[in-house]
C-alpha cells in the first residue's frame, strides 16, 4: 500500500497467456478438401467491471482508492470490453505476455482487502 500511495502504482506482475498447438490452417466448409487463407493474427480483450471512467477495471472489497490496469509488452493499456491491438500469430506456440497493476483511481486511499475478476477473449483473423 505505502507504494501505491508514493507511486501510484505497485509493483508490476507479468502473466502470460500461452497458445498452445493452435493450428492457423482454415479448412473451407463450403468446399471439401480446400482451404482459406491461414489465420494471421490474434486479438485479445480483457472484459470485467469498469472503474470510473472506465480506464481500468474495478476492484471490490474493504480496500478504496484503487483499480486493476492490464498493460501489453509494449505498454499499450487494456481497457474493460475494448479489443487490443492485433498480435502477428507466430506458429502453433505462442506466448502473449502482460503486466498487472494496481494503481490509485483518484478516490482517498483505504487499506483493505481487494478482488477484480477479469475475463479473456481471443479471436483470430
Amino acid at each position: 500500500m505505502g507504494q501505491l500511495i508514493r507511486l501510484g502504482e505497485s509493483a508490476p506482475r507479468t502473466f502470460t497467456l500461452r497458445l498452445v498447438k493452435c493450428l492457423l490452417t482454415r479448412p473451407d466448409p463450403s468446399r471439401p478438401d480446400s482451404y482459406l487463407p491461414d489465420w494471421q493474427h490474434v486479438r485479445v480483450t480483457f472484459d470485467g467491471l469498469p472503474d470510473m471512467g472506465g480506464r481500468f477495471f474495478a476492484a471490490g472489497g474493504t480496500a478504496q482508492g484503487l483499480a486493476l490496469r492490464i498493460t501489453d509488452m509494449q505498454g499499450q493499456d487494456s481497457k474493460p470490453g475494448v479489443p487490443m491491438a492485433l498480435t502477428p500469430l507466430t506458429g502453433e506456440d505462442q506466448e502473449l505476455r502482460y503486466v498487472l497493476q494496481l494503481v490509485g483511481n483518484g478516490r482517498p486511499m483505504a487499506v483493505g482487502s481487494h478482488r477484480a475478476a477479469v475475463r479473456f477473449r481471443l479471436e483470430y483473423f
